[in-house]
């Protein structure tokens, strides 16, 4: 069985060629964004805005080599995909490890609230329903009356 150890949403990562050690710059808790009035809002409104979403996992068992699948899912404040969900698979037959990086360059917001990345796991053979594994949080913050909706 595959064993979650993080996930974490951010700017961008960097992984250095020598050690194959990660870096991951400006961890995202919230974000602000403008739009120019309220009816913009009345449905959803996706936004561009670069960004990462970087998971980790390991064997369970140091010694079993095991594959798996993950997948993502970004809900909104009321807890529906704004989103499909992103699927992959989790190779750790030759790894002990491995990080998966999910590249974000658009979000879809529907008011200001919780949103929330969600990761999830299957593929051992008494699983067939996902499991999810972790859940992050993003604050969202729309202002009207601004006119950049480029989140910061």
């Amino acid at each position: 069985m595959i064993r979650h150890i993080w996930t974490v949403y951010c700017k961008e990562q960097l992984v250095d060629t020598a050690t194959n050690n990660t870096s991951l710059i400006g961890i995202l808790e919230q974000l602000n964004i403008g739009v120019d009035d309220e009816s913009e809002l009345t449905q959803l409104k996706i936004i561009s805005f670069d960004s990462r979403l970087v998971t980790l996992w390991a064997r369970r068992a140091w010694d079993t080599p095991v594959k798996s699948e993950m997948r993502i899912r970004f809900l909104g404040p009321e807890g529906s995909d704004l989103a499909e969900p992103v699927t992959y698979d989790v190779d750790l037959r030759q790894h002990l490890r491995v990080r998966v990086f999910t590249a974000v360059q658009t979000i879809g917001v529907t008011s200001s609230g919780v949103y929330e990345w969600v990761t999830e796991r299957r593929g051992d053979a008494d699983e067939e329903e996902w499991v999810a594994e972790s859940r992050i949080p993003i604050e969202v913050r729309v202002t009207v009356g601004a006119d950049d909706e480029t989140p910061s």
